[in-house]
């Protein structure tokens, strides 16, 4: 993902169009074809936040959905904006006062202690026996610690922390919408 600092610019753009354009609100931004990085298939988490900094919508996938990182943004920041059940959806008078944040991620590589985590590099997947699954994308306000980040991932998830686990770990390239 060498070319992802350059290209991958364009995609808070792309999930603000997407949203603006469930609305019928006409974009001035055309889609970028999906060419190089952004024609490859990666999982991908939209963070929308109002200008105050308040969580309006966070969903992702770790695994892709779609064929390629243009598309699975649009596809994230429209079931952000409008079905992340911890909030209501956005509705259209509030479009002007939301910042969108895409984070790209690497593949998760398998871990054996939490020992191997730095929550300030590395987002969180955790599994249990019983099938349930959270994730943890790094550097999140709050989870300044390895236990923080482990714990909340798993109250997030309803894993017992104390319980047997699977760890993984992953990296993200984060693209945030620069404020005008």
């Amino acid at each position: 993902m060498d070319e992802l600092s350059s290209t991958g610019v364009i995609l808070p753009v792309v999930a603000r169009a997407s949203v603006a354009e469930h609305f019928g609100m006409d974009s001035e931004t055309a889609s970028p074809f999906p060419i190089g990085f952004l024609g490859e298939a990666a999982g991908v988490f939209v963070t929308i936040r109002n200008r105050k900094g308040e969580l309006r919508g966070c969903r992702g996938t770790i695994q892709p959905q779609h064929a390629n990182v243009i598309e699975e943004t649009r596809q994230l920041a429209l079931s952000s904006a409008l079905q992340d059940t911890r909030f209501e959806a956005v509705r259209v008078h509030e479009l002007d006062d939301l910042v969108y944040e895409v984070s790209v991620l690497h593949p998760p590589e398998p871990v054996v202690s939490l020992e191997a985590f730095d929550p300030a590099n590395y987002g969180i997947i955790v599994r249990d026996d019983n099938g349930r699954r959270a994730l943890m994308l790094p550097n999140v306000d709050g989870l300044d610690t390895v236990e923080k980040q482990y714990r909340a991932t798993c109250h997030k998830g309803g894993i017992d922390p104390d319980g047997v686990v699977t760890l993984e770990r992953f990296r993200v390239e984060k693209f945030s919408e620069v404020e005008s």
